[in-house]
Order: C-alpha cells, then structure tokens, then sequence
C-alpha cells in the first residue's frame, strides 16, 4: 500500500469513529452522564514513524 492510500484509510477509519460515536445512544444524552456531539474530538499524534 502506497503512503497516500495509507493516510486515506486512516482518514476514512476516522471519519467511522466519529459516525459510530454519534451513533451511541449515550451521545446526545442528557446532562451530566452523557456527551453532547460537540464534544467528540479527534487528536493527532505524530511519532516520528516510531510506531
């Protein structure tokens, strides 16, 4: 696999996660024992292709 369709399937993993956690009931639940949809973020960490 070339490192463009790497960075795509990783992309597109992502995007999955993001869609299945808004999927859960618990997400846009009520307040306090639930996450609101604003609340999914993703974060990015590089390592230097020590992984």
């Amino acid at each position: 696999m070339d490192i463009g369709a790497a960075k795509m399937k990783n992309i597109w993993d992502h995007m999955r996660a993001v869609n299945l956690l808004q999927a859960l009931p618990e997400v846009d639940g009520e307040w306090p024992y639930a996450l609101t949809p604003e609340a999914i973020a993703l974060v990015q960490s590089a390592t230097g292709g020590r992984q």
